[in-house]
C-alpha cells in the first residue's frame, strides 16, 4: 500500500489551520471583552486560516468534483500565495507578541505566542508542499513539451 505524502500533507495542514483557527479567535475574544480591537496581526493569523481551507478545498476537490474550474497554473498560484500570506502572518504576529512580558491576563499571551508557533508550522507544511507541486508541474511542463500545454498535473501532487 502506498503512503500518499501530499495527502497526509494535506490533512496536517488543515488539522494546524483548525489549531490556529481556535487559538487566535480565543485571543481576538479576549480583546473584545476589555472593549478593545484586537491587534491587526491577529485577526490576519484568523484570516490565513479562513483562506487555508478555501485552497484546501479548491485543491482537494476541484479536480475531482468540478474539472472545469480545476486548472494547475490555479494550483500553483494558491500554494504560492498561501506560503506568502502564512509568512507574513506569523511573522508580524510574532513580532507583535515578542514584548509582552507583563500581562494583565496571562493566557491570552500564551495563546497567541502558541498561535504564532503553529502558524510557522503551517507555514513550513504550505512550503513543503508548495516545493512539491512546483516541482510536479515543472516535470509535467518539461515533459508535456508544448502541443499538451494547459493539461493536468498528476493526482498525487493536487490531493
Amino acid at each position: 500500500m502506498a503512503v500518499n505524502l501530499m495527502l497526509i500533507l494535506r490533512g496536517v495542514q488543515a488539522a494546524l489551520a483548525v489549531i490556529i483557527l481556535g487559538l487566535t479567535a480565543a485571543v481576538i475574544n479576549d480583546f473584545t471583552k476589555w472593549n478593545i480591537g484586537s491587534p491587526d496581526e491577529i485577526n490576519f493569523l484568523l484570516f490565513c486560516s479562513i483562506w487555508t481551507f478555501l485552497v484546501l478545498a479548491y485543491i482537494c476537490f476541484a479536480q475531482k468534483f468540478v474539472p472545469q474550474f480545476h486548472n494547475q497554473y490555479g494550483v500553483v498560484g494558491a500554494e504560492v500565495v498561501t506560503v506568502i500570506f502564512w509568512f507574513a502572518g506569523w511573522v508580524a504576529t510574532a513580532a507583535r507578541v515578542a514584548p509582552w512580558r507583563n500581562c494583565l491576563n496571562v493566557s491570552i499571551c500564551h495563546t497567541a505566542k502558541a498561535a504564532v508557533a503553529m502558524g510557522a508550522f503551517e507555514w513550513l507544511a504550505f512550503m513543503i508542499s508548495a516545493f512539491l507541486v512546483i516541482r510536479a508541474f515543472m516535470e509535467t511542463r518539461k515533459g508535456a513539451g508544448a502541443a499538451t500545454a494547459g493539461t493536468e498535473m498528476p493526482a498525487t501532487t493536487t490531493v
